[in-house]
């Protein structure tokens, strides 16, 4: 990142932190930050007006393979 993305919040540097997408997409991201050496990550998953969050969760914790998960 240059200073200009840090301090122009610029879209490279929000989609390098901010994982979006598919929940196969978003474990992907969530893992690699992971594989890069943080040693926690915040998921909040965000759905459409009036939809349930409960779906929505199972199917990252899913793409996660969380254990959990495959319980269900």
């Amino acid at each position: 990142m240059t200073e200009r993305d840090l301090d122009t919040a610029s879209d490279a540097l929000v989609d390098a932190l901010a994982v979006h997408g598919d929940p196969a997409t978003v474990a992907a991201g969530l893992t690699a930050h992971l594989e890069a050496g943080a040693d926690h990550v915040c998921a909040q998953v965000l759905v459409r007006d009036g939809a349930e969050y409960v779906p929505a969760l199972r199917s990252l914790a899913e793409a996660l393979e969380l254990p959990s998960a495959r319980s269900r």
